[in-house]
């Protein structure tokens, strides 16, 4: 049996098929936000910091130090992070990647 080329034609989804591949997936919209307004700690405090991103390095040496410090300390600390009031201090305290000032004069346990 031969079949026809429409037989053999490959059907993609509306995902595939949107447009919203490359530069035109919200991926990319968080990029162009964050050029637009990206944080620096006394310059732009109020800028975006791209902690969402996969490119995003965080000062892991400095939170795996602080757990070891302070290991009871941590659960409380997550608790904390949760909240709305405490975030900016988070998002300022990686931006500057000096983690350890903040970690070191915190100690709920």
């Amino acid at each position: 049996m031969a079949s026809s080329a429409s037989e053999n034609r490959l059907v993609l989804s509306k995902i595939a098929t949107n447009g919203k591949h490359g530069e035109n997936s919200p991926y990319f919209d968080g990029w162009k936000v964050y050029d637009q307004n990206p944080y620096h700690l006394t310059e732009i405090p109020e800028g975006v910091i791209q902690m969402g991103f996969a490119e995003t390095q965080l000062p892991f040496d400095l939170v795996e130090e602080w757990i070891k410090k302070y290991p009871k300390a941590l659960f409380a600390l997550l608790k904390e992070l949760r909240s709305s009031e405490t975030w900016p201090i988070f998002k300022t305290t990686m931006a500057s990647q000096s983690s350890d000032r903040y970690f070191d004069n915190y100690i709920p346990c």
